[in-house]
């Protein structure tokens, strides 16, 4: 299940599709690179004819644990300052998806309309009292 995490000497890569993960992983680094899946289950990396395979199918040992940890370590990373342990491994994983991908954190459109309707009313309720 995508997004597709790679560990490798600490770093962690997210990738949101197998087959960016895929070219994103030399033949030669598979051997030193262990990879999840957005639930935690390690993904399975082999060489085949020169090339990396992500076998998602023959994977599912369940390490969610192990993922969460390392994500929790490179949390600064992503500019996850405030207690990144007490998140769950979901809130963990949508932060380095939303970092990966340059998304900031703009507030919804619901936030936005909630907010001009209090400034308006507020500002109501200022001539009234006037």
């Amino acid at each position: 299940m995508p997004p597709i995490f790679f560990i490798e000497d600490d770093v962690v890569g997210v990738f949101p599709t197998v087959e960016q993960a895929v070219r994103s992983v030399d033949p030669t680094d598979v051997a030193t690179t262990r990879a999840y899946d957005a639930e935690g289950r390690q993904v399975v990396l082999r060489v085949e004819e020169d090339r990396t395979v992500l076998d998602v199918g023959g994977s599912g040992s369940p390490r969610a644990d192990e993922l969460r940890s390392h994500l929790v370590a490179r949390a600064e990373e992503v500019g996850l300052t405030a207690s990144p342990s007490t998140l769950s491994l979901p809130e963990l994983v949508d932060a380095f998806v939303r970092a990966s991908t340059g998304e900031d954190l703009r507030p919804s459109p619901f936030v936005l309309v909630l907010g001009l309707a209090l400034l308006v009313l507020g500002v109501i309720v200022a001539v009234l009292l006037w």
